[in-house]
């Protein structure tokens, strides 16, 4: 209790400082009183009393500093002197101060808006319970992962209830599915995105709900009421947030379902950035899609993902879970395997990951730079201290406690930046919300943002602060006290250091500008790259995929598809128009096997069916290289035809002619299927300037019984002229479909490089930004270094040298340097190249013409800032240098 009372009474000494330094001068002159009128009493005169007073008192600021040594803790109480003494110093030098703080705040404000970007997309788990005991199953077959084209749906629902009734590793197996449904009547119905779910969803995820209750098994079997529960934004569209929407009836597709709950508002179910309007029952697809899938076992149509018991490997569940699966019908050459399902689905994640991966190490090494350029600013600085920290050296300062005091000094000015850092990510994020449509609610930078930031806050000072610190009190003493503010010499230790820093600053910036460089060609390789159609004057119309339509046949064989491509080929300005299915660049694919007598198909062959309309191939400006293409001649019930993309035709018949041979759209060549091919086409990039030359097999549109999903327009002049017509038309004739987009293909392909326009402009930025402040280090290195060589200058100048001798000097002493840091980063640069050769395109990991204009764009850099202070002190009168010593 002592101990405590102690301890509270030195907390009040520290807090309290000011009024306590006045109690003790009150107590101390009150002693020095006393002994003085007691030694006159005495005898003694008043003078002699006071001075006989103060020999018997001591020394009373020794008095004084012991006195606050018992009164307070003394780290603190140096720390708050510390403190004093840095905000002094950044008052007295507020050039150094501003620029030191507005370096970081960019370089950790830059840090911390990636690093919420990650931690929001790419790390940061499900919003459910203990979301590391979730496993997602997914499915491989013949070592190749996904069966088809689903994204992660890999199970049928009767392979769902086979698997979840078998196994006993898993405390659940939860399953969902994700469609489009019209919510109302008639042809302007809304769609919603519905997910259908097991009865276990919320329950086995650990999801909770904001208003009435959560699915339940129960409402997961047939004949159960149709119930649903309602996403949180879905909630405040329709119903504005009002608990009366419990109860309330929802028209999905071909039920009406009544809202029994509300989700809780962190929850946006398995996959950021797709956040469905309703959760119901997968029992109830049957009446929301008409078809029924609860008893197809061939339809995978599920995600499922598994919350294993405690204590139970992922490797054992994946070992039990593949025996079941293999033991049921129509799993031939296929596997099931588990992979942590802890973040979800990844349909945000996978390409977020890379590109935020490469933009915090960008960022971080620009910080890297920036501290040391700052670490050469301190030395410099503490050279122009050193008769200072001499001074108090020979008083009896100890050497740590000098350290201590220059990293409080840095660390007062990284508090500042990571400051004026959260400001200005605070101030950026919402617009970088906006602008790249992330799905982040609020706009708020997050805790663990902040706490981020101040971490690197910490190292950066300890980086620019610590080898300082330790270099400028290494030092003569007797140099020291005779050194003055104009010339000083601040010995080998503190030139080791600051040419070490300045090496490191320019390798690093020889790697930044050759990715730089590297990213750049990547970009222009794919703005000019050759996709194999003609992209100018193109148009492209999509139809939103609606799966209820689809599962009903409602599309097959499209009734307006005829006089649709009539009136577009009429429009003013159309030089031609075409129709196809799951054609490129669109929003649905459709794949399969192909086969020839003599080559059976596999999986990993499966080829992409593109049915089309005849003219397709001229509107979309494809090559035919053999043949012909598809004619108006192919009708409903006339020969089956078919052209092959190049590459499948290679495939299929190597070098032999494939025109009039026979193919088969199943794993092995039936009679009764043959189509005959009647041409060959030039491969395209199917799904845009990134992807490789795909497997191709057209067949006619009339002959496919697939609906409509794209509309091909060849425009005389600019194709945004064309669109309102083409809406137009399109509205007309298939007023019941609903329009994705409608869009010139050249603008859809400069969509698909946002990440590549992103890459290339911050790797720019970050390296003009590398450039300056690495410019700004040798410029100042060398600065300091000719102001602490004055005399020596003065000399030689005085004595008849030439003053071009003095350029050359320099150019000895750093220029080698230069050139050895540079080898050193391109090095650097190619293996980091070598890396990162899954981002760039078209460009080889050791491009020499880059890594050449990069070296070389560092050496102008390096010369221009070392000529700058060389010629100043090449100009110095030396009458007046030496009268400065």
């Amino acid at each position: 209790m002592t101990s405590l009372r102690t301890a509270i009474a030195r907390l009040r000494g520290i807090f309290g400082g000011d009024r306590a330094d006045a109690r003790i001068d009150e107590e101390i002159a009150a002693h020095l009183e006393m002994l003085a009128a007691e030694f006159e009493s005495r005898g003694m005169s008043p003078r002699e009393a006071r001075l006989a007073a103060r020999r018997e008192f001591g020394g009373v600021a020794q008095m004084r500093e012991n006195w606050r040594e018992q009164r307070g803790l003394p780290f603190l109480d140096a720390l708050r002197q510390d403190l004093r003494y840095a905000r002094a110093q950044m008052r007295k030098h507020p050039g150094f101060a501003v620029t030191a703080i507005l370096t970081l705040a960019l370089g950790i404000g830059a840090n911390a808006i990636v690093y919420q970007v990650l931690e929001s997309v790419v790390y940061r788990p499900l919003p459910v319970r203990a979301p590391r005991q979730l496993q997602l199953l997914e499915i491989s077959e013949d070592g190749k992962q996904k069966v088809g084209d689903a994204m992660q749906q890999d199970l049928s629902y009767p392979q769902f209830r086979e698997l979840a009734a078998r196994q006993n590793l898993a405390e659940s197996l939860i399953a969902s599915g994700t469609s489009m449904l019209p919510s109302g009547e008639g042809k302007n119905a809304e769609k919603l995105t519905i997910t259908l779910v097991s009865g276990n969803y919320f329950a086995g995820l650990g999801a909770g709900v904001a208003v009435g209750r959560a699915l339940t098994p129960a409402d997961d079997r047939p004949g159960a009421p149709p119930v649903a529960v309602l996403s949180p934004r879905f909630w405040e569209k329709r119903f504005g947030n009002r608990p009366e929407a419990l109860g309330q009836t929802l028209a999905l597709g071909g039920a009406a379902v009544t809202v029994v709950g509300v989700a809780d508002a962190r929850f946006y179910g398995l996959t950021l950035g797709w956040e469905p309007d309703a959760w119901i029952p997968a029992a109830l697809q049957p009446q929301v899609l008409r078809n029924d899938y609860l008893r197809d076992n061939e339809n995978y149509w599920l995600n499922v993902i598994a919350r294993l018991k405690p204590g139970v490997t992922p490797e054992r569940a994946q070992a039990s879970l593949d025996a079941i699966y293999r033991s049921l019908p129509g799993t031939a050459h296929r596997h099931l395997t588990l992979r942590p399902g802890y973040r979800g689905l990844t349909l945000m994640r996978d390409g977020t990951e890379l590109i935020g991966t490469a933009l915090m190490a960008l960022v971080s090494v620009v910080l890297l730079i920036a501290c040391c350029n700052l670490a050469n600013l301190v030395l410099g600085r503490g050279a122009a201290r050193m008769h200072e920290i001499g001074v108090r050296l020979a008083m009896g300062a100890g050497r740590g406690r000098i350290v201590r005091q220059l990293l409080t000094e840095c660390l007062a000015l990284a508090a500042a930046g990571t400051l004026a850092a959260l400001a200005l990510a605070a101030w950026a994020w919402p617009e970088l919300t906006r602008i790249l449509e992330l799905p982040f609610p609020g706009g708020r930078l997050e805790w663990r943002t902040c706490l981020f930031a101040a971490a690197i806050a910490g190292i950066a000072a300890c980086i620019f602060g610590l080898a300082p610190a330790l270099t400028n009190t290494r030092l003569d003493l007797l140099t020291a006290l005779q050194a003055n503010r104009r010339t000083y010499s601040s010995g080998r230790a503190t030139h080791r250091l600051g040419r070490l820093l300045i090496a490191a600053q320019i390798a690093v910036s020889v790697v930044l500008v050759y990715g730089a460089g590297v990213l750049g060609r990547s970009l222009w390789n794919l703005q000019h790259s050759d996709v194999g159609f003609r992209t100018e004057r193109l148009l492209i119309a999509t139809f939103a995929w609606d799966q209820e339509a689809a599962s009903a046949g409602e599309f097959e064989n499209d009734p307006f598809a005829g006089p649709l491509l009539d009136r577009l080929n009429h429009l003013p300005g159309v030089v031609s128009a075409a129709l196809c299915a799951f054609g490129p660049l669109g929003n649905s694919t459709a794949t399969g096997p192909l086969s020839t007598p003599d080559h059976p198909s596999k999986a990993a062959n499966d080829v992409l069916i593109v049915p089309v309309s005849p003219g397709y191939f001229e509107t979309m400006g494809i090559r035919i290289l053999r043949g012909r293409g598809i004619s108006d001649a192919e009708r409903a019930g006339s020969h089956n035809v078919a052209v092959l993309g190049e590459t499948e035709a290679r495939r299929l018949f190597g070098s032999a002619d494939p025109v009039g041979r026979l193919v088969s759209a199943s794993p092995t060549f039936k009679d009764e299927d043959a189509v005959e091919v009647v041409g060959v086409a030039r491969d395209i990039r199917f799904s845009g300037p990134h992807s490789g030359a795909a497997a191709l097999y057209y067949v006619p549109l009339a002959q496919a019984h697939v609906p409509v999903t794209s509309i091909a327009v060849r425009t005389a002049g600019d194709p945004d002229r064309a669109a309102s017509a083409v809406r137009r038309v399109l509205r007309e004739m298939a007023p019941g479909r609903e329009i994705a987009k409608i869009e010139p293909v050249a603008e859809t392909v400069e969509g698909q490089l946002v990440n590549d326009y992103l890459l290339a402009f911050s790797t720019s930025g970050f390296s003009l930004l590398a450039l300056a402040l690495t410019a700004l280090g040798i410029y100042g290195v060398i600065a300091y270094a000719m102001v602490g060589r004055t005399r020596e200058i003065g000399i030689r100048l005085a004595l008849g040298a030439p003053r071009i001798s003095v350029a050359r000097m320099v150019a000895r002493e750093y220029f080698p340097l230069v050139g050895a840091s540079a080898a050193v980063g391109v090095v650097v640069a190619v293996g980091t190249a070598r890396l990162a050769r899954g981002m760039v395109f078209g460009v080889a990991p050791n491009d020499y013409l880059t890594l050449a204009g990069a070296a070389a764009v560092l050496a102008v850099v390096a010369v221009l800032a070392g000529w700058l202070p060389a010629r100043r002190a090449s100009r110095m009168d030396p009458i007046v240098a030496l009268r400065e010593e």
